[in-house]
């Protein structure tokens, strides 16, 4: 999947960065994944200074740099004043993923690999998954730990002056990730992806290789045993059977098989002491905390950061430290402001992919698994705070890149085609014309 982009002599260094990137960074723990993009910025900015360029942001760029403003600018009223501070940097410095694949991917073929890639890093997450559980099937649990880091994240998260779960996994599979719902978020935002490069890569290996990677990013979602992460499966899929007739086919008999494992996944975790009863219950507290927040701070909300909602949640006597919900978790910390630009942001997105979608061909059919990632990332969103953790938020970042990237590449293959197409009526126009005269 990968051998040929990084051994490629087409491609500079600077478009081989951003594809390891891509490919890897969801691989490394949440405190190192981040310092990757953080390395790419000076080599990203000699790229364009080496030719000439400048940045282009876009207006969904500009829109999401405003909101990072806006959170900066909650450091006036929030209580933790260090938790938002630490929060917004963590957004501003993800934000460079958007700009770079943006920026960098600028042809048809560029984009085309941008998706393996991140495909690839849903293989190896998915891959991780499996071997998780078999170890744990057989109590080898110590050689594959379950997060894959937890031994290191424990020792890690003692010096970070912030709250994160270092729990274990008996149950469900989390692989490189702290939580299974923070794999879920992952897998169900790149599976749209890999199934479309299944049927529709420009060779018959990366198809191949993509099928593969379709199963194993399908069977670590299967491993997290997520009921909220089957229905986001289950809507992906549908939109996912517009891309065509194949496809349709295909999706409608992954759709039943998803229909029969939810099932399978409430009885699972049913046997480690979890009821569909417990888990709402402790979303409904949690959400009622929300709800009496947001009466009390409606317009701006308690300031951006962990910490504030740690607190709230302690007021309550609740053990979470987020609220399960993104949409509440904005308007908690952020308030209707934050949530009018969220909202903007997601409006946005939808307009570009049907931009791309008007174009036809291929990108059609990408800008149908554009949207079916985005379905998916925001029916999950109900149940979970899916953009808690840096590795959550530079792949959404990376992904919105891609849509932004792909819209303008797809709007000069059909400014192209458009002048082809008028010249070609033009000349058929003059020998008509001339055939008469003779």
């Amino acid at each position: 999947m990968l051998p040929d982009i990084l051994t490629n002599k087409e491609y500079t260094g600077y478009d081989k960065f951003l594809m390891f990137m891509a490919a890897f960074a969801a691989a490394l723990p949440e405190y190192i994944a981040p310092f990757l993009i953080i390395a790419f910025y000076p080599f990203l900015h000699h790229y364009f200074m080496l030719h000439g360029q400048r940045f282009i942001l876009g207006r969904m760029g500009k829109m999401f740099f405003g909101y990072t403003i806006y959170m900066l600018t909650s450091l006036v009223w929030s209580k933790t004043r260090m938790a938002t501070f630490v929060t917004t940097l963590i957004w501003m410095a993800m934000f460079w993923c958007y700009l770079a694949v943006s920026n960098v991917c600028d042809t048809k073929k560029k984009i085309e690999n941008i998706l393996m890639c991140i495909s690839a890093s849903g293989a190896i997450c998915g891959a991780v998954s499996v071997f998780q559980i078999l170890f744990s099937a057989v109590n080898l649990s110590k050689f594959m730990p379950n997060p894959f880091y937890s031994p290191i994240d424990k020792i890690i998260f003692k010096i970070i002056p912030f709250p994160f779960l270092t729990g274990s996994f008996t149950d469900r599979a989390a692989s490189v990730f702290n939580d299974p719902m923070i794999l879920a978020t992952l897998l169900i935002s790149i599976m749209p992806f890999s199934v479309f490069l299944a049927f529709y890569a420009s060779t018959k290996k990366r198809r191949i290789l993509c099928m593969v990677a379709s199963l194993l990013i399908f069977t670590g979602l299967v491993l997290t045993f997520s009921v909220a992460a089957a229905v986001a499966l289950i809507i992906s899929f549908i939109i996912l059977a517009i891309m065509g007739k194949r496809p349709a086919v295909v999706m409608a008999g992954s759709t039943a098989l998803t229909v029969l494992l939810i099932p399978v996944a409430i009885f699972e975790r049913s046997r480690f002491s979890f009821t569909p009863e417990l888990s709402a219950n402790d979303r409904f507290d949690v959400w009622t905390a929300c709800f009496n927040s947001i009466k009390a701070h409606p317009i701006f909300g308690l300031g951006i950061g962990s910490q504030e909602f740690t607190k709230l949640a302690g007021n309550h006597k609740i053990g979470n430290l987020q609220a399960h919900n993104l949409y509440l978790q904005i308007l908690t910390e952020a308030g209707f402001i934050g949530l009018i630009f969220f909202a903007a942001i997601i409006a946005l997105i939808f307009y570009n992919i049907y931009t791309i979608y008007k174009c036809g061909g291929w990108w059609r059919r990408a800008a149908v698994a554009m949207l079916s990632s985005l379905l998916g990332f925001l029916v999950l969103s109900v149940f979970e705070y899916t953009l808690q953790t840096p590795k959550e938020l530079m792949y959404f970042l990376i992904i919105l890149g891609v849509v932004e990237a792909a819209k303008r590449v797809s709007q000069k293959h059909k400014e192209i085609y458009d002048a082809e197409a008028i010249e070609e009526h033009n000349r058929t126009l003059r020998e008509l014309s001339e055939a008469r005269l003779k």
